[in-house]
């Protein structure tokens, strides 16, 4: 996981999911294809993923969506 992240230049933090416990919250959140970025907002719901509709549009989508918001709360 570590090797692909760094290959593909991936800036964002990683759960490996065989340590995630499956009570955790956001188990099962995303999509199912790898990488899946989802970005939650404080009350842990969903914001930016990325699948939308089941279609998948990446982790890019996901980052530019992101930037969006942190351009609106300055």
């Amino acid at each position: 996981m570590a090797a692909y992240m760094v290959d593909d230049k991936m800036p964002w933090p990683a759960l490996e999911f065989s340590s995630i416990q499956m009570g955790n919250p956001i188990v099962g959140k995303g999509g199912p294809g790898i990488p899946s970025l989802v970005v939650f907002d404080a009350s842990g719901a969903p914001v930016a993923e990325s699948y939308v509709n089941g279609n998948y549009v990446g982790p890019r989508k996901v980052l530019e969506d992101f930037e969006k918001m942190l351009r609106k709360t300055e």
